[in-house]
């Protein structure tokens, strides 16, 4: 069977109301459920808007979520980007890993980085090939065994 390809074009990011228990405890969920490692997703961090988290959507489908911690005016983290299983393999992980680097560069952020688990190839190979560069290795950085690499992009004004 063939897969259609991916698209930006198809993908909307909708921000979840942080000020809603429903839409955190849904989002909680989903990311707990389908985040593959990883420390989970707690509420408070949502609620206070320490991390600011969208679905993405193709149509009325969620395809997977991601998000973005700010660090300062000029740099933002993104949050790990979760693609929902029936999704994968699609090319929803790359589009969505644009999706939110568009959303952070439109909130006048300068610079963007990521963490991404040394296991996961298909992130690190998307992430370099939109232009990330490797700034670093984190032995241990979630739990003990758990390593990271910190990938890392200057933003223009366009894209």
């Amino acid at each position: 069977m063939e897969h259609k390809k991916a698209s930006k074009h198809e993908l909307k990011l909708v921000e979840v109301d942080r000020n809603s228990l429903e839409a955190r405890s849904e989002l909680i969920e989903f990311v707990n459920g389908n985040l593959v490692l990883g420390l989970p997703l707690e509420d408070d961090a949502l609620k206070n808007g320490r991390v600011v988290m969208f679905w993405a959507l193709h149509g009325s489908k969620k395809v997977g979520v991601s998000g973005y911690i700010p660090k300062t005016p000029f740099l933002a983290e993104t949050a790990k980007t979760v693609i929902h299983p029936d999704c994968r393999g699609k090319g929803w992980g790359a589009v969505v890993s644009q999706a939110i680097e568009d959303e952070v560069r439109s909130r006048g952020f300068k610079k963007v980085v990521t963490t991404i688990y040394t296991s996961n190839l298909a992130m690190i190979f998307i992430k370099l090939k939109q232009g990330y560069f490797f700034e670093g290795f984190h032995r241990d950085h979630d739990r003990p065994g758990l390593h990271e690499y910190t990938l890392g992009k200057v933003l223009s004004d366009s894209n």
